[in-house]
């Protein structure tokens, strides 16, 4: 990984990659983790880039 460790998020972790295992992901949790995990944060990115943009002239308000 790149960028900061957050020790405080390994019991997240941890817990997350435990319930996928109980839904019965088996071998394939780390990819099951790996989509949701990268499906939530390319959910925020549009809104991100909104902001970034305000003004461009696209017709963009963000909220």
């Amino acid at each position: 990984m790149h960028g900061p460790a957050f020790p405080s998020l390994l019991p997240f972790l941890d817990s997350a990659v435990a319930l996928l295992q109980q839904a019965g992901f088996g071998d394939l949790t780390a990819y099951a983790y790996s989509a949701l995990f990268n499906h939530a944060f390319l959910m925020l990115a549009p809104g991100d880039d909104r902001k970034q943009h305000e003004g461009n002239g696209a017709g963009i308000t963000p909220p």
